[in-house]
Order: structure tokens, then C-alpha cells, then sequence
């Protein structure tokens, strides 16, 4: 039960005994026993007061039996002693007296429209505005009032006495002992609606108890009335069909009964009780001391013999307020139902409200928790109403001070909220794509109203995630941590700083490092990982931990903070440091690669040389100006341990006999080889900067090579005779880089051996050794160049074997020559007749006939016969 009405007092203690009273705007009239008139204002502004502003003794001193406003004229039908008489409702003056009127038992007049139909009567038909009737004995009498003239309008006969009458449109309802009737006003019929002597009492039971109260008939919704009968209240239409979703049963008959929807009020003996209209159900008792009659328009109007009181409604949202309190939730619910609104949506958020506290109450009252969660799903209540039914997990708010540390919540509890979250994940992380895409729309007008109501503001879905995934982390770490790398490695909205703050308690570290990639901090994490790998207590593991971190960063957006950490790294683990760029697998651009470079070599010359390598040898970059960095910094290191070692045989000439057997020695060997095969086997690096950067009296081999690129093969070779004193790396040198079809390699043997002849000459050079080389590669010499450069002093026998040479490949060419001839006319033969075959086959081309691939008539097009006989158009033959 809960308060509906608090009593107002309007009139206390009269001496005069109170028979009747009547409502009229601000006004309250009072009939008394002895004939008085009393008109009692009431202002409500700017303080309540009631004033008696008017009273009147009638002149027969009889008690007055009944008040009836006449609608539409501001006067007042006053019944007494069997008497009508109109007074004016203002001065209380007589109007007028109906002389007619003998013996009259009740009076009525058409109700206001808020008691009855939709449409007030007075101005649904002008007709009804100023009449009333008045009933003796069994005859009712209608009568037109214009404020002075009254004339009879009409007489119905009834079939029995009338005990109680209601005028509510065009009919009037009359209520006798047992039966209700209407009577159409326009035409006078009479019908009769219904019987509780038929129905009532035989549903109740042949032996039932008779009562003696008369049938009271109360104006109700629409087309209906209330009638009241004993304890029952029933509605019915006028047709006399008894509606089923009402019946009200009362504790014993009421003296009268009000409608305030949607609660009926009925009057008793020094009570009233107030029901629910559609339940049933009691919800206030009013002790009213001797309270014995009540009458309702703008206001409920209650009195008894000295006293009169206003029922004054308090506001639904408070009678709300008292059942949510009562925790009678489904009271509030149903009382929110029945009520009218002005608009179905308050409507609704007002049943979604309570039926949320009500799921708020059996959540932490009754834990029940599955069905609090099922019910704010079923209403879509935010997720902060969910997660606050969790005080360990809710969010800080941001206002207040440091809240007092709450008890841990159920842990069958958080598995439902575990899943309820990820659910909701899944749906912000929709809802935001959604905004985004919007977002992110470039509108000429402005967006549509009922877009903008469908999909609320992105910053309010983004607080929301943030809510939701770091509430999730808290439930994570209380029932299952092993769950919390999967919500910190992929994308999530988790506060970062109250996460933070959790992992670390927990000593969660590699998850807080996940944390930190996933929000983009990379100097945070790489921070915490060196802070890690500093610690005394550390392991060579904290330093790969960097190291992968930063191999899973974009290389190219964070090329300045990976390269200030992997200076630390390459300080503390060379190796380790160096994997950052050797195994490193995004593709990085040229730029970057080149900084990574330049950015090596300040720490030191072994990682730029490491990178470059890595690069050259196992990524196959050509970028020339990588390839002169590394023979650069092949040689500034070379040079280097050149200029710092001693024990060489010559101006800067290693030792070779393996006497420099130290790791030192060894490292320079090793530097020299990997020199060596990288001017051999690159094709891009620039031969004039590299020679450039050669010492003169040292690295003799490699200078030669890179001449050999330039195609100065005289001074290579003299390097090789004149420096190495290698006569065989010489003649490989030729091997290596004659050919007969390059003007600038075809005479390389021929440098050679003026080469030799000039050492033959010095007395450096046995002459015997030419003639050899004469007779293995004279074959690759110009004979007319080579024979007059030896000397006149040679025997003509020496040169056989030279002339032999010469001679047996001269033939070898010739066959070689005709074989490839005979080879070539073959082919063409067998072409030929091929032609001739498939040249004598004939095509039909009819208009008819399609082209497979491009589905059009072949025509006159020029077209293509394939081996199996398929027909297209040349061109698309080509393009297929």
C-alpha cells in the first residue's frame, strides 16, 4: 500500500448539520439541515485561504436534500422538501422556482466532459447546456432552463423508483434497488442495462445474503459507467455489456464511489478506501471521521455532518517513489501502465526506470543475479547501470574524493558480468564503427534528426568502451588472469592509467606491456622493458623482450624512437641489439634504411658493415649508395688495422705464410676475402668512387678488380705483374675478362703479353714462358698484332705450337659454323612444310560462326585457327 491522496480540510466544526454539497470552479456549496446556503471560496495563490463568501436561508427552513449544477448558466438546482429551485451560483440569489416540481425525489444535469465521453456534452449538442430533470416517484421530467423561463421538455415513465440518476451525454442512467436503466434523452426510450438481481446474485448463489443499498451509477471512461451494487463495482457500456478486465470488490458497500484514474475511491462510513481500477488491489485507506458522502469533478469533495475535506492526489512520480521504496516493484509497474502520460516514450522510460531498480534490488538483496542482468539486458540499459551493481569494480568518479574500498563481489556474480561484457564489446565496438563512418561522411546539409537519435555521440560510445574493457580487466584479474593477455593484445578502450596501476600490482608486466602497444605508447613500454633489463636482479631475457618489442612496432612511423633505444641495446648486447635491423621483417623504405645506416656507424663500423650485409646478401637491395657504404666501410676498417699492425713484408703488404695467426689477423684476412668477393659478384656499386678510396700501396688484388670494372685491364694487369708478382692470377685475369665482342676486353691477352715481353726484355722474364703462353692462348690474340710484337730474335720452330693453336681453331669455328648452318636450313624446311600443310586446310567462316572468347561474329575479321580447329579473332587470340 502507498499514499495516493492526503486530506485538505475545507470546512470544520459548522454548527449547522451538512446534508448535501456541490463543487463549481474555486467554489464549495453547502446545504444544511436547516435550509442554509453557504458558498465558500478558495484561493490557492498566493497563500491557501477559504473565505464563506455568500450564504442563504430559504424560507421554509427545510433541510436541503440535494445541489445540481446546471451546466452553461452558473446557476444551481436546489432540492428541498420535495422542491426544485434555481439559485444563482455567485449572489445565491433565487432565479426562479419550479412550480412543477411536486413531490421531486432527485435532480440531475449532464455531467462535465472530464466525468464521461471525450467531448463535453455542452458542446457536443448546445441543446443540453441549460437543462436537468427531476424525478417523483416513477416519472422523470426534463426541462429546458434558459435562466428565466423553464418549460417542460418531456416526461419518461419508469417501472419502478429511481434511486439514483447520472446524465452523461444523450442518455441518462437511471440506478433503482436492483436494475439499471437508460433513458435516451432524445427520444425518451427507456432500456434497461442490467440486473444484479439476475446476475449478481445468481453467480453468487441461490442463498446469498439480499441487501438493501440501491444500484449507484459513477461516470467512467469513454462510453461507460461504473455501477455499483453492495460490494461490486462492475463497468458497463450502454449497451449494458459488462466489461471484463474490470470488477472492483470492495470490503462492504460503499456510500458512494469516485473515479480518479486509475484508481477508484469509495466512500465509507468514517473511511474511504482506494483501489486499483484494473487489480483490484487496495492501496490507501483515508480515515475520514463520519464522513458519509463525496462527489468528484476537478477535485474529490468529501464531508460529513460538520466537516467537509479535499482530497488532494500527490504525483504519480512520487507514488512511484513510495512503492520503489517498498520495494513493490511490480506494483509501480503496473501503476505506471495504467497511467497516461503525453507521450508513449515517457511512458516507457518510466517502466524501463523502475523495472531497472527493480533488477538493481533482487541483484543485491536477493542475489539473484542472473535474472537481475537478463532484465537490464531485455530493457538495454547502459553498461555503467550493470557495472555498478558491482561497487568493487565500478569506475572512480571523477567528482568525488577517494571512495572507501567496497567488499569483493560474488564470484558467480562476475562470471555473469565476464560475459556480459564481452558481449557488449562486441556491440559498442559495431556501434562505433557506425559513428565513425558517419563521422567521418562529408554532408552538404546537416545531418537527419533521427539519424542523430539512433546513433548517440561518438565520444559518449567511446567512454562507454573505455568503461566496459576496463572493468573487464578488473574482472579478468579477480577470476581468471590467464584471460587478460587476450583482452591487452588486441585492440581495446582500456583506461590507461587505472590499468596500469592494476597490472602492476598484480605483477602482470608482460600484459602491461601489451597494454602499452596496443594504445601506441612504445617510449612507455620500452621505458618499463629497460627499467627491467637494468635491474641487478635481470636476465639477457629483458633485453630480447625490447628487442621483439621493438621488431613489432611499424618501423617506418617509429624509425627516431628505435633507433634511441637500440643504441642502449646495442651498448648492453651487441648481438642482440644488431637483430633489431637483421631480423626485422616489414619492408623498410629506402630512406629509412639509409639512416639506419648512417645511424650504425656512429655507434660503430662492425654493426654498419653487419646491416649492410644483410641487406646486400639476404634482402638483395641494389641501391647503389649502400653498396659504396659497404665497400667504404670495408675499407675504412681495412685501412685501419693496416695503419695500427706491424710485421708486414713490404710498404703495407700483409704477410702471407700464416705467420699473423692471431684473431686479429685473422679478422683482417677474413675482412680482405669478403672485400674481395663483394667487388667480384656486385653490380652496382660505383667503380670510380671505390677506386677512390683504395690506398696506393696496399690492397693490390682488390684495386685490380675494381679496375677490371672499369675496363682498365693494363693497369690491373701490371698490378698483378709489376705488385702481386702473381703471373697466374694474370693469366686468369684474361680468362676472366677477354671478349672478343667488346673493343675494350677483346685485346686483354694482348696487353698481357707485351706485358711479359717488356719483363723478357728487363731480363725479369724467361722468353721460354711466353712461347707457352703464346701456345695456350694465342688462339684469343690477334695474330696480325701478336707476331709483330716479339722479337725478330725468335726461331720460326718456337712458334709452331702457337700456329698449330691458331690453325686447329680456326677449324674447330669453320665445322662449328656449318654444323650451326645445316641446323638452321633443317628448320626452316620443316617450317616450311608445315605452312604448306595447314595452308591447303580449309576454314569455313559462315555469319553464323562466333568467336569463343569475345562472343561476336568472326565476319571479315582477320581471325585464328588453333590445332583443335577452334576459330577466333587474331587479336583476341593475342590477348588471351
Amino acid at each position: 500500500m502507498h499514499n495516493v491522496f492526503h486530506n485538505q480540510p475545507i470546512v470544520e466544526n459548522l454548527p449547522l448539520k451538512i446534508n448535501c454539497i456541490q463543487a463549481y470552479e474555486n467554489k464549495v456549496i453547502v446545504g444544511t439541515d436547516h435550509g442554509s446556503l453557504l458558498l465558500y471560496s478558495i484561493e490557492e495563490d498566493p497563500v491557501f485561504t477559504i473565505t464563506l463568501s455568500e450564504s442563504r436561508v430559504s424560507s421554509s427552513r427545510k433541510g436541503i436534500d440535494q445541489l445540481c449544477l446546471i451546466p452553461g448558466t452558473g446557476d444551481v438546482a436546489v432540492l428541498s422538501d420535495g422542491a426544485v429551485t434555481v439559485y444563482e451560483i455567485a449572489t445565491l440569489a433565487v432565479r426562479t422556482q419550479i412550480q412543477k416540481a411536486k413531490g421531486v425525489t432527485l435532480i440531475a444535469a449532464p455531467v462535465a466532459a472530464q466525468f464521461g465521453e471525450s467531448e463535453s456534452p455542452t458542446s457536443a449538442n448546445s441543446e443540453l447546456e441549460s437543462r436537468f430533470c427531476f424525478a417523483t416517484k416513477r416519472k422523470v421530467s426534463f426541462i429546458k432552463y434558459n435562466g428565466s423561463d423553464v418549460v417542460l421538455d418531456k416526461e419518461v415513465t419508469l417501472s419502478d423508483r429511481p434511486r439514483t440518476m447520472l446524465w452523461l451525454g444523450q442518455r441518462l442512467y437511471i440506478g433503482f434497488a436492483r436494475s439499471l436503466s437508460c433513458v435516451d434523452v432524445t427520444t425518451g426510450a427507456v432500456k434497461d442495462l442490467y440486473s444484479f438481481r439476475t446476475s449478481l446474485t445468481a453467480a453468487l448463489g441461490s442463498f446469498a445474503p439480499v441487501k438493501t443499498s440501491s444500484v449507484l451509477v459513477t461516470p467512467f471512461s469513454g462510453d461507460r459507467v461504473l455501477a455499483t451494487k453492495d460490494n461490486t463495482t462492475l463497468a458497463l457500456d450502454h449497451n449494458g455489456q459488462v466489461s471484463q478486465d474490470l470488477r472492483v470488490e470492495w470490503s462492504s458497500g460503499p456510500e458512494a464511489v469516485a473515479v480518479w484514474s486509475p484508481y477508484l475511491v469509495g466512500l465509507f462510513t468514517g473511511h474511504l478506501e482506494v483501489r486499483r481500477t484494473q487489480s483490484n488491489t487496495l492501496v490507501q485507506t483515508i480515515p475520514l471521521p463520519n464522513a458519509n458522502m463525496m462527489i468528484f469533478g476537478a477535485s474529490i469533495l468529501v464531508a460529513s455532518q460538520a466537516s467537509v475535506w479535499r482530497l488532494l492526489p500527490l504525483d504519480f512520480e512520487d507514488q512511484i517513489e513510495q512503492l520503489v521504496t517498498a520495494g513493490q516493484f511490480a506494483e509501480a509497474k503496473n501503476l505506471i501502465e495504467e497511467l497516461d502520460f503525453p507521450t508513449e516514450e515517457d511512458k516507457t522510460a518510466n517502466i524501463i526506470r523502475v523495472r531497472g531498480m527493480y533488477a538493481h534490488h533482487i541483484f543485491t538483496t536477493e542475489h539473484k543475479y542472473q535474472e537481475a542482468l537478463s532484465i537490464l539486458k531485455e530493457l538495454q540499459a547502459s553498461p555503467l547501470d550493470v557495472i555498478n551493481l558491482y561497487p568493487d569494480l565500478s569506475p572512480p568518479d571523477p567528482d568525488g574524493g577517494t571512495p572507501e574500498p567496497a567488499a569483493p563481489s560474488d564470484k558467480k556474480a562476475m562470471y555473469l558480468l565476464m560475459n556480459y561484457l564481452s558481449e557488449q564489446r562486441a556491440v559498442l565496438a559495431k556501434l562505433r564503427q557506425q559513428q565513425e563512418y558517419l563521422a567521418g561522411m562529408k554532408q552538404a546539409e546537416p545531418p537527419d534528426s533521427a539519424l542523430q537519435a539512433q546513433y548517440p555521440v561518438l565520444a559518449d560510445t567511446l567512454y562507454l568502451s573505455e568503461v566496459v574493457d576496463t572493468t573487464l580487466l578488473k574482472v579478468y584479474l579477480s577470476i581468471n588472469e590467464a584471460l587478460v593477455g587476450s583482452l591487452l593484445r588486441v585492440p581495446n578502450a582500456c583506461n590507461v592509467e587505472e590499468s596500469e596501476q592494476l597490472l602492476l600490482e598484480r605483477q602482470k608486466y608482460d600484459e602491461l606491456v601489451d597494454l602499452y602497444r596496443g594504445k601506441g605508447l612504445h617510449r612507455n613500454a620500452l621505458d618499463f622493458l629497460m627499467r627491467k633489463a637494468s635491474s641487478p636482479e635481470s636476465t639477457a631475457a629483458e633485453v630480447e623482450k625490447m628487442v621483439t618489442y621493438l621488431h613489432g612496432i611499424n618501423f617506418e612511423d617509429n624509425l627516431d624512437l628505435i633507433l634511441e633505444y637500440a643504441a642502449w641495446i646495442l651498448k648492453r648486447d651487441s648481438e642482440e641489439g644488431i637483430k633489431i635491423f637483421t631480423e626485422h621483417y616489414d619492408e623498410v623504405s629506402p630512406k629509412a634504411r639509409k639512416g639506419i645506416v648512417s645511424f650504425l656507424e656512429t655507434i660503430s663500423e662492425d654493426f654498419a658493415i653487419r646491416y649492410l650485409e644483410y641487406l646486400i646478401h639476404d634482402l638483395h637491395d641494389h641501391d647503389a649508395e649502400l653498396h659504396d657504404q659497404l665497400i667504404s666501410c670495408y675499407l675504412s676498417k681495412l685501412k685501419r688495422d693496416l695503419s695500427s699492425k706491424t710485421g708486414y713484408d713490404g710498404p703495407m703488404l700483409p704477410k702471407r705464410s700464416g705467420a699473423d695467426n692471431t684473431e686479429d689477423g685473422r679478422s683482417f684476412w677474413t675482412l680482405r676475402r669478403k672485400l674481395a668477393a663483394f667487388l667480384e659478384e656486385s653490380q652496382n656499386y660505383h667503380a670510380e668512387q671505390a677506386l677512390a678510396s683504395f690506398p696506393t700501396d696496399a690492397l693490390y688484388e682488390e684495386r685490380a678488380m675494381v679496375l677490371s670494372r672499369l675496363k682498365r685491364h693494363e693497369e690491373a694487369l701490371r698490378i698483378y705483374i709489376e705488385k702481386v708478382r702473381n703471373y697466374h692470377m694474370a693469366n686468369v685475369y684474361c680468362e676472366k675478362h677477354y671478349d672478343p665482342d667488346d673493343p675494350e676486353s677483346q685485346d686483354v691477352f694482348l696487353i698481357l703479353l707485351q706485358l711479359y715481353l717488356n719483363m723478357v726484355q728487363a731480363g725479369d722474364y724467361p722468353l721460354a714462358d711466353v712461347m707457352t703462353f703464346l701456345g695456350v692462348y694465342g688462339a684469343s690474340m690477334d695474330a696480325t698484332k701478336a707476331l709483330p710484337m716479339l722479337p725478330g730474335t725468335i726461331q720460326l720452330k718456337a712458334l709452331l705450337g702457337y700456329f698449330q693453336r691458331c690453325l686447329h681453331d680456326m677449324h674447330r669455328t669453320r665445322n662449328m659454323n656449318e654444323v650451326v648452318k645445316n641446323l638452321l636450313k633443317a628448320e626452316c624446311l620443316q617450317f616450311q612444310e608445315r605452312l604448306t600443310h595447314y595452308s591447303t586446310k580449309r576454314i569455313r567462316i559462315t555469319d553464323d560462326r562466333m568467336c569463343p572468347i569475345c562472343l561476336k561474329r568472326i565476319a571479315n575479321s582477320v581471325f585464328t585457327c588453333f590445332p583443335n580447329g577452334v576459330v577466333t579473332h587474331a587479336y583476341c587470340a593475342v590477348k588471351k
